[in-house]
């Protein structure tokens, strides 16, 4: 008859370790971060509608669209500085020999 209870620990904790309850772990994640960029995205927009003071609504919307438009000037811009460019690209590479000519003279000038 066993009237004490047995004073050696349990091999395993249930608070710890729950063998029967399986979780999706990758589910759970996906979910998570569902929600995540589904707040991030409320707080991008949620000012937006706000018009600053001293502007009116009507004057606000006309203001995006010029500056649509000189973004698009720069972009066009851009581009044509990006093809003027092109003209560098096909002179010749110095050859090595000449390079290290000019590297001897010029240690020999520092000498």
């Amino acid at each position: 008859m066993a009237v004490f209870p047995s004073l050696l620990p349990r091999l395993t904790d249930d608070l710890w370790f729950s063998v029967d309850k399986r979780l999706d772990d990758d589910a759970i994640l996906a979910k998570e971060e569902e929600e995540y960029i589904s707040h991030l995205h409320s707080i991008v927009e949620k000012g937006n509608d706000i018009v600053p003071l001293g502007k009116s609504k009507e004057s606000n919307e006309g203001q995006e669209d010029e500056e649509e438009e000189e973004e698009e000037m720069e972009d066009e811009d851009s581009a044509e500085e990006l093809e003027d460019t092109d003209d560098y690209d096909d002179s010749p590479s110095p050859d090595a020999e000449s390079v290290e000519e000019e590297v001897e003279m010029m240690d020999s000038s520092f000498m």
